[in-house]
């Protein structure tokens, strides 16, 4: 293929991309590497956006570096507590305290139905503050990920000494202002104020009173807080991450292998693999806020044939769901097209 031709083939799939995102709601950041012949498109891909769900990727390899480190075995179990448990996404809240779980059925619960409470034993075990500096050690600056669920959930009722009393408009203005050192230790407060005086069943009780049990509850309030207190990421640097799993570059070759078969196990809604063939494996994992539907994930087109898709969102209203799965879905499936019928060759 002369260079010529593959640059005119790459341009019209970015145009056929383009019109997708252009005609999706909100605001909608993709980035697409055929890992094989290198070729990348980047829309809106620097920019940062919440990433839901998606930042459990970043926490799943650190912990399988820590274990290759042998800070511990991925056998070694931890124990339930009601101070750990958090609200949406998950089982474990709702099991008794005691439960004796190991680090490897943690990583399961967490990739593929996003347990928050899972997600949260293994970031602590892990330390909150490993992730971003594992980031930062693979090249990735501009993806921040600082708070668990648990505490993430707990601001969002405007309680604590620091913040109660405060519309959400003034929280999220106050936590704007705020630096990352300063977002830290408003973390750790929250969570030394509420470890044992909170039990989860009250906590969602007042969770579901003020958002509904599926969220369906002020809709506005939540997108506002969600936009600016959740974990961020840009579309490229996400999808660079997942890159370097499929690659073994973002800890050992056997580690990452593992990782891409949890992700292949993922339960939740797999908006890439919507148009996509059945037989078609997708590793990758979702994420789900009010405003912002995410979906990121390595396609596996054949042996010798794989691409990364990175698509993030926000600013998305009610209803819009449908509109940015089935945006997702049709970028994948262009992409499928074009990379099922070009050579491997690279441009």
């Amino acid at each position: 293929m002369s260079t010529k031709k593959g640059k005119d083939e790459l341009s019209g799939l970015k145009q056929k991309i383009l019109s997708v995102v252009k005609s999706a709601p909100g605001t909608m950041g993709v980035y697409l590497k055929h890992i094989e012949r290198g070729e990348e498109i980047s829309i809106e891909a620097d920019k940062v956006f919440p990433l839901g769900s998606v930042f459990q990727i970043p926490v799943m390899v650190e912990v399988f570096r820590q274990a290759e480190r042998q800070m511990f075995s991925l056998d070694d179990k931890l124990v339930l507590t009601d101070n750990v448990k958090s609200v949406g996404n998950g089982i474990l809240q709702f099991l008794s305290p005691g439960l004796s779980i190991s680090i490897k059925d943690l990583l399961v619960l967490m990739m593929t139905i996003s347990d928050n409470t899972a997600t949260d034993m293994l970031w602590k075990k892990i330390g909150v503050q490993s992730v971003n500096m594992m980031l930062r050690e693979l090249g990735f600056t501009r993806t921040n990920c600082y708070i668990p669920n648990r505490e993430y959930y707990l601001f969002s009722l405007l309680i604590g000494k620091e913040f109660e009393g405060m519309t959400m408009a003034e929280f999220v203005q106050s936590w704007k202002n705020k630096s990352q050192m300063e977002r830290m230790k408003s973390i750790a407060a929250i969570e030394a104020e509420f470890s044992r005086s909170l039990p989860i069943e009250e906590f969602r009780t007042r969770y579901e009173a003020m958002y509904g049990r599926k969220g369906e509850k002020r809709f506005q309030q939540k997108r506002m807080f969600d936009e600016v207190v959740d974990n961020q990421g840009s579309p490229k640097e996400i999808g660079g991450l997942i890159e370097k799993i499929f690659l073994g570059e973002a800890a050992s070759p056997n580690s990452c292998h593992n990782m891409l078969g949890i992700m292949l196990l993922r339960q939740d809604e797999n908006m890439i693999a919507l148009e996509l063939p059945v037989d078609v494996p997708v590793s990758g994992k979702g994420g789900f806020l009010a405003g912002t539907m995410n979906d990121v994930g390595l396609v596996y087109i054949n042996p010798k044939s794989h691409f990364v898709l990175s698509c993030l969102s926000k600013r998305l209203d009610e209803g819009d769901e449908d509109k940015i799965s089935q945006a997702i879905g049709k970028i994948a499936r262009i992409a499928y097209d074009h990379y099922s019928h070009v050579s491997l060759d690279r441009t």
